[in-house]
């Protein structure tokens, strides 16, 4: 039923169950098990009860009573309850063993025990940590605090203590100590009420005596007055403090130079000399402090500089202003001329001049040849923001300094480490952004521009093939009044751009925006260029690099390293340079390969597709190659199936044309040469070559004699008093300016004549036709021999059948 039952067990292992009432059930000592069935049950334990199993405890509903135990003893065992299952040890050895539905350490209260009244006291202490000495910062840890009453570690209330007593305002988790706290000890009070309203307070042990630091000066001195010969400087001390304690009487104070450090002058004014202009001097005062130290403090720097006038010499001059509004004239000769921080009217004269016009509203006038302006370094002096310049308005509307420049006849610019913003004219510009984010915009004319570090926006703009750097770092100026040098410092990257996208991640991996370019120049690292749809000069410099044309009649270099160059579109121009490099055409017709600046004799073979030697020692691959730019030594060049243009340059060379109509050029020969194809030999010029399948031959600018063979050929005298001859078949003579001698020989053979027919005057002879051409810069009057044909854009039957 459900009557309340009180049930104690005996010395025995028991086994008591209640019933549906709110019952009282003691398991005694022994291994018992309690179960208290339906109601409100209480399980009574008792010291020595040795182990207790509650079979069917109900949270919220049963009780467990501790209550004769101590109630430190019943809360480290609620403490310490066992993970998983709920086992309380007790202090004399008793266990209780909690089952039930839902039971767990995490799901028992303190509401289901019963325990002792009072409080048990907080245990631990806060732990400081820190030097003991002036200045330093001590810091508490509460992590040894605990209360088995509990208690919220949030509601802790600090107060730090000097020597037992608190210090106003120190009630953080640090203090700073400082002088007050020198030879004392310091030490921290915890203080919190716990969960059973009782107030507990814990203190730190105590510190060290606190350590004395010898503290620095602080606050100020100033130099009163303006400098100028014979002038009279004071310095005012009334802001110096010391920490330590001075006395204000006993302060020395020391006049000096700053390049030398000497000693000026002992005492507190100093009159200026007319031998220091330009010097720099600070004042120095010196006292003992109250804890027995030296102390020295230092005024700002002060300049000795009042106006100046410098005029330079015919010869290359380095002219150093001063920090006041100062004239510099370099005169003639290619001069260098420093201005300092005040506003200065610098005049390059005649010669290519630099200017660096540090801060202030200077005034820079170069002249008719190329003068520079520099932004990047001043000796003494640096920027501190970036420029803002438009060289066509003529003027710089922030140099740097904050201040206005106004320039005339200046072609370069060199910017700053920051952020620029440099416009060009119409001229020829080298503009230089430095490090920084720059936007520069060459507008007309031919433009050099550098980018530098940074993401910069760079703009060719029109009038010609702008061409962007992308090899140059910072230009720095160094300094030093007697010389100056510039130092290209590079990146540690290669490039990656692209004309066509208008893009460029530059060596430093910033990205740059860039338009209006045609020629590019890349890094000594691994650069990745492409070009669009214009003629693009593409310079791939050291590195390993892949360089694209695209379309366009295009120039590819690649500079050392092994190199990947694809003209793409357009007839093009591919140097590969140093190392094995891969020199693919594309998709034109007329492309070159060029060994000209090799340092050793070439040899390529267009039908294998190789160049065996590149001159340099190493081997290339050559891909839709038409023609071949040899070298100046002694080359070894073989065509393949198409129509190939070999020309050999200096050096004794074998030129083979293999199949296709072949052709060789010697316009850029120092002098008239001799040809004959029939024994395939040319002398004179550039050397002594030798000729094989070879059906096509461009002369020199001077006298050649040139001579066909059994072949159909075409023979072209380019410039000079040439003759011609063309042997058997069928051949194609032009004798090109000067007064030429074209012989046919036999065969049906043309003329080639450049210009408009009614400007010649043809006389006809069996014996030999002459034909002039009337204008004075025309082609001179050449001797036609056995010609039956001229072609003026039409054939024209010399002879009739009578030829």
């Amino acid at each position: 039923g459900s009557i309340n039952q009180e049930l104690s067990g005996d010395d025995t292992d028991n086994m008591i169950i209640g019933g549906a009432g709110d019952d009282t059930l003691t398991g005694g000592s022994g291994r018992d098990t309690l179960e208290g069935g339906a109601g409100s049950d209480r399980f009574d334990v008792n010291p020595g009860d040795e182990h207790i199993t509650i079979a069917d405890f109900q949270l919220g509903i049963d009780l467990i009573d501790l209550v004769d135990f101590t109630r430190k003893a019943a809360l480290e065992a609620f403490a310490a309850a066992t993970p998983g299952s709920v086992i309380l040890n007790l202090e004399d050895g008793t266990v209780v063993h909690i089952e039930g539905e839902g039971v767990s350490p995490q799901t028992l209260g303190m509401s289901d025990l019963l325990i002792a009244d009072g409080n048990v006291p907080a245990t631990g202490r806060p732990v400081i940590s820190g030097n003991a000495a002036e200045d330093a910062l001590l810091t508490v840890d509460l992590s040894q605090i605990a209360d088995l009453d509990g208690f919220n570690a949030e509601t802790i209330a600090l107060q730090w203590q000097r020597d037992g007593q608190d210090i106003v305002m120190a009630t953080g988790t640090t203090y700073q100590l400082t002088q007050a706290d020198v030879g004392s000890a310091i030490t921290v009070l915890a203080r919190f009420q716990d969960t059973g309203n009782t107030q507990e307070e814990l203190e730190s042990l105590p510190t060290q005596a606190v350590m004395n630091v010898n503290d620095l000066p602080s606050g100020s001195i100033f130099i009163l007055g303006q400098p100028g010969t014979d002038a009279i400087l004071t310095v005012d001390v009334s802001a110096l403090n010391d920490e330590d304690g001075f006395d204000p009487s006993s302060i020395v104070v020391e006049w000096r130079r700053v390049d030398t450090d000497a000693l000026l002058h002992t005492g507190d004014n100093f009159v200026v000399a007319s031998a220091i202009r330009g010097a720099e001097i600070y004042a120095q005062a010196r006292y003992l402090d109250d804890g027995g130290q030296t102390e020295t403090i230092q005024s700002a720097l002060l300049p000795l500089n009042w106006n100046i006038e410098i005029i330079g010499t015919e010869f290359d001059d380095t002219l150093v202003g001063a920090d006041s509004d100062d004239i510099l004239s370099g005169l003639a000769g290619d001069d260098i001329i420093l201005a300092g921080a005040g506003n200065d009217d610098l005049r390059g004269g005649d010669g290519a001049d630099i200017f660096l016009p540090g801060a202030g509203n200077d005034t820079v006038s170069g002249d008719d040849d190329f003068d520079s302006v520099s932004y990047d370094y001043v000796p003494g002096i640096t920027p501190f923001t970036g420029i803002v310049l438009d060289l066509a308005a003529g003027f710089a509307s922030n140099d740097g300094f904050g201040t206005i420049d106004t320039l005339l006849g200046i072609e370069d610019v060199s910017g700053t480490r920051f952020d620029d913003n440099i416009l060009g004219d119409d001229n020829l510009n080298g503009l230089f952004g430095g490090d920084g984010d720059d936007t520069i915009d060459g507008r007309e004319g031919f433009d050099e521009v550098w980018g530098g570090a940074g993401s910069d926006v760079l703009e060719g703009g029109a009038g010609g093939d702008d061409l962007i750097f992308l090899n140059a770092g910072h230009l720095w100026l160094a300094p030093g009044a007697e010389e100056l040098f510039s130092e290209f410092v590079f990146g540690t990257h290669g490039v990656t751009v692209s004309l066509l996208n208008g893009i460029s991640i530059d060596e430093y991996g910033d990205t740059d925006v860039i338009s209006g370019f045609e020629d590019v120049v890349g890094t000594d690292f691994a650069d990745q260029i492409t070009g669009d749809d214009a003629n693009n000069q593409l310079y791939g410099f050291g590195g390993e690099d892949q360089v694209f044309g695209l379309g366009g009649d295009d120039s590819l270099y690649g500079g050392g390293g092994a190199d990947l160059l694809d003209g793409g579109e357009g007839d093009d121009r591919l140097e590969g340079g140093g190392g094995v490099d891969r020199l693919d055409g594309g998709s034109g017709s007329y492309d070159f390969v060029d060994y000209s600046r090799s340092d050793a004799a070439v040899h390529v073979d267009l039908a294998a597709g190789l160049t065996l030697s590149d001159g340099f020692g190493a081997s290339d691959t050559l891909i839709n190659i038409e023609n071949v730019f040899g070298s100046d030594f002694d080359d070894t060049i073989v065509g393949n199936d198409q129509d190939n243009r070999l020309i050999g340059l200096m050096g004794d060379d074998t030129l083979d044309g293999g199949e296709g109509y072949d052709s060789v050029y010697y316009g850029n020969a120092e002098s008239g040469i001799v040809v004959n194809l029939a024994t395939g030999e040319v002398s004179g010029g550039e050397g002594f070559d030798r000729l094989d399948n070879i059906e096509w031959i461009i002369g020199t600018l001077y006298d050649d004699t040139i001579l066909g063979d059994d072949e159909i050929s075409d023979l072209n005298g380019y410039e000079g008093n040439d003759l011609i001859r063309g042997f058997g078949a069928q051949d194609w003579l032009r004798g090109g300016k000067g007064d030429d001698t074209l012989d046919g020989g036999s065969g049906n053979d043309t003329a080639l004549i450049g210009g408009d027919m009614a400007s010649f005057t043809l006389t006809l002879s069996p014996d030999g036709t002459s034909l002039t051409d009337r204008h004075a810069d025309g082609e001179g009057t050449d001797t036609l021999i056995s010609i039956e044909f001229l072609d003026f854009d039409q054939n024209i039957d010399l002879f009739g059948d009578n030829p």
